[in-house]
């Protein structure tokens, strides 16, 4: 008597998996960013781009740095990820970007972003956060930035540069950057 209800369920749970796979939508990878378009990118929005793609960021990476976690070096600098989605003990790990000799260095951009928001190295506050428009200009707010606005400054600056946002999202500064290596 046990085993019809045992193998009616198993047979229940099979369908319904078949059924939620028939029916779920595909998956479609969003394209790698290539360097000519990052260095588009970085000549409008440079530090949070610039530094997703050579350190090959993810979002929730970029958004925990806070100033304290920088170390500017000579020839390149030292950051600190204090939480990585492959971090298993959760213990951080540091990242290593290198100087280079042109005008879409990371290093550089980074260095000019820090001096034109005036941040301080020993802050624990976001490195990057949202703006807030005031009657001198622009001040930062005190939170993060958030997934969904950098998404929508991220592909409105695709868009404006002529690529079509629907291929691009924000992991696309990673696996760019990761191809970018790989092709070298």
């Amino acid at each position: 008597m046990m085993v019809p209800i045992l193998w009616i369920t198993l047979v229940a749970r099979t369908w319904i998996e078949c059924a939620k796979r028939t029916r779920s939508n595909p998956v479609h990878k969003k394209k790698p960013v290539d360097p000519a378009i990052i260095r588009s990118i970085i000549d409008r929005h440079g530090a949070i781009s610039s530094l997703g793609f050579a350190g090959f960021f993810r979002f929730n990476e970029l958004a925990n740095i806070q100033p304290k976690h920088l170390t500017f070096c000579d020839g390149f600098v030292k950051i600190f990820v204090p939480r990585s989605k492959t971090d298993v003990y959760r213990e951080g790990n540091y990242v290593y970007i290198a100087k280079l000799e042109n005008k879409y260095c990371p290093v550089a951009i980074l260095r000019r972003y820090i001096e034109t928001a005036n941040l301080d190295l020993s802050s624990h506050l976001p490195l990057f956060r949202p703006l807030t428009k005031n009657k001198s200009g622009y001040t930062l707010r005190n939170g993060k930035l958030s997934y969904t606005r950098c998404r929508e400054i991220f592909k409105t600056t695709l868009k404006d540069l002529g690529y079509d946002p629907k291929e691009y999202g924000l992991h696309s500064l990673r696996s760019g950057g990761a191809s970018a290596v790989i092709s070298i």
